[in-house]
């Protein structure tokens, strides 16, 4: 599912629209910052936790624990992920400049 609706858009937006990859990449070291603050939070006031072990890899940072997949398609690439689909579907003065 990260491949189709995170990566596929997120390769089509940097091919198509060029300008727009420092934008996208300023944009997710911002959100970065927030998303793990927000993850490590939720995980030690136990607001959320991941049983089960069919996850590619699991990440520690300061005893918490979350999976590789929540890490890299949420909180690394979910700021361009979104920006990707508002750039095809919503941005109508970016596909009249393209």
């Amino acid at each position: 599912m990260g491949l189709l609706f995170v990566i596929a858009p997120i390769a089509m937006a940097v091919s198509k629209f060029h300008n727009r990859w420092v934008k996208f990449a300023k944009t997710a070291v911002y959100f970065f910052f927030f998303s793990i603050i927000y993850e490590l939070t939720a995980l030690a006031l136990n607001q959320w936790y991941y049983p089960g072990h069919q996850f590619i890899g699991f990440i520690t940072i300061f005893g918490l624990g979350f999976p590789f997949e929540e890490f890299f398609f949420w909180i690394l690439l979910g700021a361009i992920c979104i920006l990707s689909w508002y750039e095809f579907f919503d941005d109508k003065t970016a596909m009249e400049n393209a």
